[in-house]
């Protein structure tokens, strides 16, 4: 993954500057997915210690939502509206002007989506045959589909202490294919991570921390920044207790 080798150059050049010969990785969504990438590739892994928020390890079927179903409404209206001024306050162009803004946003997302590479990537595992003749997947270099992704996981983290924070505040969209068809049930997660893809499938559940937090809230709400604080604090007096 190219963004793996970019943290690669990035940890060097902090370890460059500053002297060190380790460092800490705190990171938040797709980050844990980027820094798995890293310790997957890098032939010399200078990180202590992970602390992951959040992160799909298995996908996120919201991506599923938003590609298949082309579906960004919900997006479109809790983050562009208010902006926007389209608020709790009403607009006298509300009935006209809004619609009109919800449908240009939309499209202008699906059309940015199906060309990001990343996305693609976050389409879980049971979701994949919905895109099985999609020209767009091929062009972008297809699914995350390696049958030993968990081992991977498991190899990559084995070289770093890590500790894992979930949001359990709200339930996620997970499809279930059926025959031709499928039908959308709701699982445990944070509003767009189910909680078994933020443990890679109870992978990640020894130093795991549940939050009734959102997605977004884990790095904004200051019980989650307060946790992280103390857990490096935590790996700065244990490392210096080893030296």
């Amino acid at each position: 993954m190219y963004t793996g080798k970019v943290l690669e150059s990035y940890v060097d050049l902090v370890c460059q500057k500053t002297g060190a010969t380790r460092v800490n990785i705190v990171a938040h969504s797709m980050g844990g997915l980027v820094t798995s990438a890293y310790l997957m590739q890098a032939s010399n892994v200078k990180v202590s210690s992970v602390v992951t928020l959040g992160s799909p390890f298995l996908g996120s079927d919201m991506a599923t939502e938003l590609l298949y179903e082309k579906d960004f409404t919900h997006i479109v209206k809790n983050n562009v509206l208010p902006i926007l001024g389209y608020g709790k306050q009403a607009r006298s162009d509300a009935s006209s002007m809004k619609e009109t803004l919800i449908n240009a946003a939309t499209n202008a997302m699906y059309d940015i989506a199906v060309t990001t590479p990343s996305i693609y990537s976050l389409i879980q595992q049971n979701s994949q045959s919905l895109f099985a003749d999609n020209e767009t997947v091929a062009a972008t270099g297809g699914f995350n589909t390696s049958k030993k992704l968990l081992e991977a996981y498991k190899s990559a983290f084995s070289k770093v202490e890590h500790y894992n924070i979930i949001g359990v505040s709200a339930d996620v969209i997970k499809f279930d294919l059926t025959g031709d068809g499928y039908t959308k049930a709701y699982v445990d997660g944070d509003g767009t991570v189910s909680k078994d893809s933020a443990c890679a499938g109870g992978l990640f559940e020894s130093n795991l921390t549940e939050l009734n937090l959102s997605h977004v809230n884990l790095v904004k709400d200051i019980e989650s920044i307060n946790i992280v604080k103390g857990l490096l604090y935590y790996i700065y007096v244990d490392t210096c207790m080893k030296i």
